[in-house]
This record gives C-alpha cells, sequence and structure tokens, in this order.
C-alpha cells in the first residue's frame, strides 16, 4: 500500500497535471466517451484518474491494472473497476478489447527494452479504431542554475545505472511508430515550472518534484557520496 505521503504526491500528480494539460486526456475521444466506450487505465496507481473520469462519463466503463494494490478507497461505481495485474506477464484480454488505453507516468517502471514490450502489449488490446495515449515526464531542465543542472545530471546517472531512461518520452513515439499497428501518432509537450518565480503554481510543483525523487534519497545520497541527510540538504539547495 502507498505510504500518506505517497497518496499525498499522486493526488498532486493529478491536479498538476490535469491544471497543465487542461483536461484529462489530450487524445480527440471525448464524444465517444460520451456515448460509452470502454477504458484500460495501465499502471493506474491509487486511480485519481479513473475515479475522475469514470464519474464525468458514467457511460463508459473504466478498468485500472497495477501490480500491487495500491488504490485508493473509493465509492462503489457500476463502471469502474481495479485489478491488480503484472502488465509484464502480459495482460489478459484478448486482442482489440479496449476503445482507449491509457498510461502515464510508467518511465520508472520499465527499461527500454521491457518499453517495446509493454507497448505491443498496449496496442494488441486496443481496438481498430481505438485510441492509446501515453504522458511521460522528461527530467530534462531548462533556463536553470548550474547548480541544478548539476543535480539533474545526478538524478540522470543514477536513473541511467538502473536501467531507467528519465527521457524516455522522446523515444516514445518511435517505439510505437515500430508496432506497426498504429496510424496518425502525434506528440505534444508541455513545460512546468518550478519554483516561487511562477508564484504559487511553481511552488506547487516545485514541492511535488521533491516529493518525486525524495524515495530516491538513500539512492542518490549513495551516487553523491554523501550520507541521506547531507544528501536532503543538498537538494533542498538545489531546488531553491
Amino acid at each position: 500500500m502507498l505510504s500518506d505521503l505517497g497518496l499525498n504526491r499522486r493526488i498532486k500528480e493529478n491536479v498538476i497535471t490535469k491544471q497543465v494539460w487542461g483536461g484529462n486526456f489530450s487524445s480527440p475521444i471525448e464524444n465517444r466517451l460520451i456515448k460509452g466506450v470502454r477504458v484500460l487505465d495501465v499502471c493506474c496507481g491509487p486511480g485519481h484518474w479513473l475515479l475522475d473520469m469514470a464519474k464525468t462519463y458514467p457511460k463508459s466503463t473504466f478498468i485500472g491494472i497495477d501490480i500491487s494494490a495500491t488504490f485508493t478507497e473509493r465509492e462503489k461505481m457500476t463502471n469502474l473497476a481495479f485489478l491488480e495485474c503484472n502488465i509484464h506477464n502480459g495482460l489478459t484480454w484478448p486482442n482489440d478489447t479496449f476503445d482507449f488505453v491509457y498510461q502515464r507516468y510508467a518511465w520508472a517502471s520499465y527499461n527500454e527494452v521491457q518499453w517495446k514490450y509493454i507497448i505491443s502489449e498496449i496496442t494488441r488490446v486496443c481496438k481498430p479504431g481505438g485510441m492509446v495515449e501515453l504522458m511521460e515526464f522528461d527530467w530534462e531542465f531548462k533556463n536553470t542554475s548550474s547548480i541544478a543542472m548539476n543535480y539533474q545530471k545526478l538524478l540522470s546517472s543514477y536513473f541511467f545505472s538502473n536501467g531507467l531512461n528519465p527521457a524516455i518520452s522522446s523515444k516514445i513515439p518511435l517505439l510505437l511508430k515500430q508496432t506497426g499497428e498504429l496510424t496518425d501518432i502525434q506528440s505534444e509537450s508541455r513545460d512546468l515550472s518550478l519554483g516561487g518565480w511562477d508564484g504559487l503554481n511553481g511552488l506547487m510543483h516545485l514541492k511535488y518534484h521533491y516529493s518525486s525523487v525524495n524515495p530516491f534519497a538513500n539512492h542518490l545520497s549513495q551516487v553523491a557520496n554523501l550520507n541521506e541527510e547531507e544528501y536532503k540538504l543538498k537538494i533542498i539547495k538545489y531546488l531553491k
């Protein structure tokens, strides 16, 4: 189960994402959602996105899967279900089951070889004429200080050493194309402000960023040759 801190981080994540993108998704599928379709959310976590979507589109059916039962307590909804499922073992549904398959912020769950398999499974269960939407962070800082750039290098070094690509978002369009199953592949990006220079929004984004990397503190401190407390103090300095 998620800790209270982890749950709060995922709640903030949902709020920030919806704010930055002006909604819960970018695919042109709203008319179909209103009429009623089948939707799969891969790596759904506590399920905040699904809860919001299921309430907004009551005629559609939503299923969320995650490797562990981190689903938040929720009111019973007849159009929403959560299932424990390890996608690394494949999805249990037959081909062409869902009209819309959605996944976001799973970059730390797969290495690049696994990404190819995951995308092949996602496209397999998507119906002809259906839509796939993948949303990921890119950890590249822009217009920032040399101190923050050093912090970014530290993050990248740790993630790459563990087989994770924190910039996988730039490769996703090609991975989708390589399936040979998808057409009209589009990519869109938004910049996220970090810091008080952008007022309350920037401060909220900064706090979310800190809470996202804080779980890695023990490992990152070893990469930086610091004890954990020294590392946390240094991170606070980086993020000022």
